[in-house]
């Protein structure tokens, strides 16, 4: 086994040069899938192995491996996949109470963490670009502050509503406009999104949601398609295979068939599409088949941080 992981390694080093990452999905998906049939160091090993071979980790897949490595009594593993945690943005307070952990805290290995902790979340920061974080979030508390003025003040809907449009619409061409010029703003670009930048984000969320809110408000009504700009964002790591999947079934299921688009991929709403089409384009993306995601939701004891933004 410990030659098949080494052999995995080397293959991911030397073919991944160009960080293509339909190969990241492909065995993070395997990852998980290992958790489904107990093989947790396996699994771990495997998490370790491709979180290796590419210059950015998602964080959700961070701490899926920390989950799974905490079934195990490897503690060095686990403080490896820990620290990969912890240069993703997750604060090391999320590991604190987490109680598969409490073995893995009486090691040696956790106060080294603690130690380390404020600097590894300096090189986060870092990684990222600041300034378009500041801008991403200021665009999400302006998108947030009309949604909530257009449900509670229903005498005036109709002309928030018009307002939020025009809002949503220049919104949506600057989120355009940065994915041309530096890549989707994404986890990779603005790192994931914190409590501290808006009362709506969890502590739990692990992701960078907010565009992707803002692409969700513009597609639930019929609108011009930026599919194909996308969708060459989640090869490049830019774009989380899952919120572009998002997008896209509100692309479908709201469109009325008014624009051409590439949904739908089954993750948000029951589409019309077979099961095999489904799990096609699935496939082309990344994204596990639609059984596969069944195994998940009733086997792996994984925090489910699909199908959800916050």
């Amino acid at each position: 086994m410990r030659y098949f992981f080494t052999l995995l390694s080397a293959f991911l080093s030397l073919s991944l040069s160009a960080q293509d990452y339909s190969l990241y999905y492909q065995q993070v998906n395997e990852a998980k899938l290992m958790a489904t049939r107990q093989l947790y160091h396996e699994s771990a090993c495997q998490f370790k192995a491709t979180f290796e071979a590419f210059n950015f980790q998602y964080a959700r897949d961070c701490f899926h491996a920390v989950e799974v490595a905490s079934k195990t009594d490897d503690f060095e593993l686990t403080a490896q996949l820990m620290e990969k945690a912890l240069l993703r943005g997750i604060p090391v307070s999320v590991f604190s109470d987490k109680p598969g952990l409490t073995a893995f805290r009486q090691s040696s290995y956790w106060p080294d963490l603690l130690q380390r902790a404020a600097g590894l979340h300096e090189s986060y920061k870092n990684s990222i670009n600041l300034e378009i974080r500041k801008e991403i979030n200021s665009m999400f508390a302006a998108d947030q502050a009309i949604r909530e003025r257009y449900y509670k003040r229903l005498l005036f809907r109709r002309g928030i509503e018009k307002e939020w449009q025009a809002l949503n619409k220049k919104q949506v061409q600057r989120l355009i406009e940065i994915t041309k010029e530096h890549g989707f703003p994404g986890e990779k670009l603005i790192g994931i999104d914190q409590r501290i930048y808006h009362e709506k984000v969890s502590v739990s969320s692990l992701s960078a949601g907010m565009p992707v809110v803002m692409l969700i408000h513009h597609y639930s009504a019929p609108n011009p398609s930026f599919d194909s700009v996308l969708i060459k964002e989640i090869a490049k790591g830019n774009l989380y295979n899952e919120h572009f999947a998002t997008i896209c079934d509100f692309e479908a299921e709201y469109g009325k068939g008014k624009y051409s688009t590439m949904g739908p991929y089954g993750f948000k709403f029951t589409s019309p599409e077979t099961t095999n089409e489904i799990d096609l384009k699935r496939a082309q993306i990344g994204m596990m088949s639609l059984q596969e995601y069944k195994l998940l939701n009733h086997k792996s004891g994984l925090t489910k941080f699909w199908n959800r933004l916050y």
